[in-house]
């Protein structure tokens, strides 16, 4: 696993243990479901208490699943890199964006403003 994917999912996991987790989204799919598009994850809460929920995002329907916190954070390891090439993380405090290239190579930009993050600055500055 290369560096910056690491970094990828080391955000993703401080974000869900601060509070700060909006959605991640797991894109550039390149396995061997020929209409799987993409994979939207969020948290939601459940009768059985905070899981991961997993949109899995078809040409035609859409399939959906819930994991526990640890267990969706290993499956979304297993994906980055090997059938996902992308990934978004938006959190309430930056969002963070993941291109991994042919050769196994990620570039990571983060500290780009989501639109949560804006949305309650905006609020908070009109109420000055």
């Amino acid at each position: 696993m290369t560096e910056n994917i690491e970094k990828f999912l080391t955000e993703f996991t401080a974000s869900i243990t601060s509070g700060t987790f909006v959605k991640l989204t797991l894109g550039n799919y390149k396995g061997s479901d020929l209409h799987l598009q993409k994979i939207n994850i969020r948290l939601i809460k459940t009768n059985k208490g905070i899981r991961l929920f997993f949109l899995y995002r078809h040409d035609s329907r859409d399939i959906a699943k819930n994991y526990t916190i640890p267990n969706g954070q290993v499956l979304t390891s297993q994906l980055l890199g090997t059938e996902f090439f992308s990934g978004h993380l938006f959190t309430t405090r930056n969002d963070f964006q993941l291109d991994i290239g042919r050769k196994i190579r990620g570039s990571m930009s983060g500290n780009l403003r989501s639109k949560e993050h804006r949305r309650s600055n905006t609020t908070a500055k009109k109420k000055s």
